[in-house]
């Protein structure tokens, strides 16, 4: 993914739609944020950011903060 000269984030969000289906997609941001609920939606997220040419040499690297992503998932399930 290629992001334009004055974006300065590559941002990938996964959205769960059940704890095993989940949608992954990517986006140019000015700015990092996180979230783990979308309230429009209803659904779970997580969102990780980084510098978008970083993103792009490292695509299919895994940043170490998504780790966590299954255990805030599996405790947000088991709080509705």
């Amino acid at each position: 993914m290629h992001c334009p000269a004055m974006v300065s984030y590559c941002m990938t969000t996964r959205t769960y739609y059940t704890p095993t289906r989940m949608k992954v997609s990517k986006s140019c941001v000015t700015s990092c944020f996180e979230t783990v609920y979308d309230g429009y939606s209803k659904h779970a997220s997580t969102t990780a950011c980084c510098q978008y040419d970083l993103c792009n040499g490292a695509g299919l690297a895994v940043p170490g903060t998504l780790a966590l992503a299954p255990i805030l998932l599996a405790t947000f399930w088991g709080l509705l």
